[in-house]
């Protein structure tokens, strides 16, 4: 299969700036590019595979850390996500600059009403919660705070408008994945609280910070990452021998997951349809006695038929394939947090 004849996933990104989602994105990029296990993902652009490179060689070699998207700044991207070989998904990946958030939707110049319009044509929407301003449990009285650090209420309002739009046109709401960046800042101060039990407190501090995500029909995946152990100091140079990238590659895994979640239940739809059709077909050349005047038209119901057949067995075919790659991704996520309709779900 091209690249010209799969499907396209569109993902937007959302975060204040100086949250992380630059660096996310470098990460993700340097381990799916190089390949993990069986799962490969590449830039289409020549030019901008050089450049997401050459920013992942800066990193591990300098401890030079990507700069902050500038201020006027959209960065577009689109990928091509394999398994081995073989072409799945495409991807129209925007990371909109931080400061879209406080634009104005009419002010001259802004770029507010083009997010609108660009998270009604998204099926993920990532919403970065920058893990400096998580590293204590979330309070009563500190959450109104971490809200504006994080530009929560903002976020918010955008997630809102976009369902808004999706349910006065009886479309779905884009999944949602909360990514909280620089989760060693996390672990650190929770220390010596174990994993499971800072990972269930810190879902707990998102629903407070972004309860939008927890609300009826939307799907929520809950995942801290990191690019390495940095410490708090805001600067653009780390020790090199800190870069320890974890989990960079799930959010996208989710996202992919759920859209082909999404591509299943179609391909049954069209699977019952095809083999009704070949029912109906199978009945009508069996009703048709072939005499030597209508020896042709049997001949053309005979063909009817093998097309049906042929048709149903292909999309059984990708039907088994796309149900096998879910298993194989939703074993890779078995242990994050995934909300559906506010309630947790058995993990993935």
């Amino acid at each position: 299969m091209s690249t010209d004849e799969i499907d396209e996933i569109t993902v937007t990104m959302l975060g204040p700036s100086l949250s992380g989602k630059t660096t996310f994105l470098l990460g993700m990029y340097s381990v799916l590019s190089a390949g993990l296990d069986d799962y490969f993902l590449h830039a289409t652009d020549p030019d901008q595979d050089l450049d997401l490179s050459e920013a992942w060689d800066a990193l591990v070699d300098d401890g030079m850390l990507p700069p902050p998207t500038a201020a006027d700044q959209l960065k577009s991207y689109s990928f091509v996500f394999r398994e081995h070989l073989n072409p799945l998904l495409s991807v129209d990946w925007l990371d909109y600059r931080g400061g879209a958030l406080d634009d104005k939707v009419r002010g001259e110049d802004s770029d507010s009403s083009t997010l609108i319009a660009r998270l009604d044509l998204s099926d993920a929407v990532y919403l970065v919660l920058d893990g400096r301003y998580l590293r204590d449990p979330v309070t009563s009285n500190t959450v109104r705070r971490v809200q504006r650090a994080t530009k929560a209420q903002r976020m918010t309002y955008f997630v809102q408008q976009t369902i808004d739009i999706r349910r006065k046109t009886g479309r779905p709401y884009p999944v949602i994945v909360v990514l909280v960046t620089k989760a060693d800042l996390v672990a650190e101060a929770r220390f010596p609280t174990e994993a499971g039990a800072i990972l269930d407190q810190l879902v707990d501090d998102v629903r407070g910070v972004l309860p939008i995500c927890f609300q009826p029909g939307v799907t929520t995946l809950v995942c801290p990452v990191m690019l390495g152990h940095f410490g708090a100091e805001e600067n653009q140079h780390v020790d090199p021998q800190a870069v320890r990238p974890m989990s960079l590659h799930k959010p996208l895994l989710f996202s992919l997951l759920r859209y082909l979640e999404e591509i299943g239940l179609e391909l049954q739809e069209t699977e019952a349809e095809l083999r009704e059709e070949v029912r109906l077909r199978e009945r009508e050349a069996a009703d048709h006695r072939p005499g030597f005047w209508r020896k042709g038209s049997h001949l053309e119901l005979a063909e009817a038929v093998r097309k049906a057949r042929k048709q149903a067995e292909e999309i059984a075919r990708i039907k088994q394939l796309t149900r096998e790659f879910q298993e194989r991704v939703a074993h890779e996520l078995k242990d994050l947090p995934v909300f559906k309709d506010g309630v947790r779900i058995s993990n993935v």
